[in-house]
């Protein structure tokens, strides 16, 4: 090759490398994969807003139909109320007192006449306080109706004091909507506070001991036993331990509660045969309390 001439494919070397470096420099350089790629990304991109979009307005449309039909349709408004266990007072009463729960509003926001926010424990907690109920359950039927479903105390002896007479359950807790006639007093056993010592607690029960109302059913039942033995009435006076009973044309006697009652009534009966019915209507008392021994008068 001679100096000073140029070969040609030197020549075509020079040229492309030259455009190369040209592009490079003004970064005009262009892939087709990147290309592709960003095309791709836009594409995504535009497909997650549209999702978005769509499930906003479905979760709108679900939320304003929600509400249309909780509190604008009626479809959840009270209209009735269903009342069994009950035969000594009206269920109307019952049923008063629910419908003016349902006139309240519940956290000071929602009204009770719609059966989501009525308060069933509330309700249940105010029939207690005002009826002698042995139990009380309240719930819905779905989607207008409520039900009240009560269990009654059982009526087992009249309680007496200075205050009147009222009807208690066995537990010692008064039956106050329950009127005592005088025909009841010759059907239940009659238990009668006399002297100072006030015995009506809270709630209407009793501050008494468990072993009191067991004895009074006790005796109630195993005098029945004994003819021509008329009771009248079961007597606190206080004393401890004690439980006197009344008869009706004989002695007042009384028992310890605590000692063991079918002992004391053998002693009573064994006192009744050896004096014979006449002396035995002419005693004052006879005092069945300690022990072995009976003290009469």
């Amino acid at each position: 090759m001679m100096a000073g001439k140029s070969s040609p494919y030197l020549a075509r070397r020079a040229k492309k490398f030259n455009c190369v470096k040209k592009d490079y420099q003004h970064k005009n350089l262009h892939n087709p994969f990147f290309h592709k790629r960003a095309e791709k990304k836009a594409t995504g991109k535009k497909k997650r807003k549209r999702r978005f979009w769509f499930f906003l307005v479905i979760i709108l449309l679900s939320l304003s139909l929600l509400l249309y039909l909780f509190f604008a349709s009626g479809i959840f408004t009270l209209k009735q109320i269903k009342v069994s266990g009950v035969s000594r007072i009206a269920e109307n009463q019952l049923s008063d007192a629910a419908w003016q729960q349902a006139q309240l509003k519940r956290s000071a926001i929602f009204k009770q006449n719609n059966l989501l926010f009525f308060n069933v424990d509330a309700l249940r907690e105010t029939l207690l306080n005002n009826f002698s109920f042995d139990s009380v359950r309240v719930y819905k039927q779905w989607p207008q109706t409520l039900v009240i479903s009560v269990g009654e105390r059982s009526l087992s002896f009249i309680w007496q004091d200075s205050q009147g007479r009222s009807f208690s359950d066995s537990h010692g807790c008064l039956i106050k909507e329950v009127s005592v006639r005088d025909e009841d007093l010759k059907t239940y056993p009659v238990l009668t506070a006399t002297g100072t010592k006030e015995y009506l607690g809270q709630n209407n029960c009793l501050s008494l001991e468990v072993a009191y109302l067991q004895a009074v059913f006790t005796l109630y039942d195993k005098l029945k036993e004994f003819p021509g033995l008329n009771l009248q009435e079961f007597v606190l006076d206080g004393a401890f331990n004690t439980l006197q009973i009344k008869l009706n044309g004989g002695p007042n006697i009384f028992f310890n509660i605590k000692d063991d009652l079918d002992k004391q009534l053998k002693k009573l009966s064994v006192i009744k045969q050896d004096k014979g019915d006449e002396y035995f209507k002419g005693l004052e008392y006879i005092d069945l309390r300690y022990g072995d021994r009976a003290y009469f008068k």
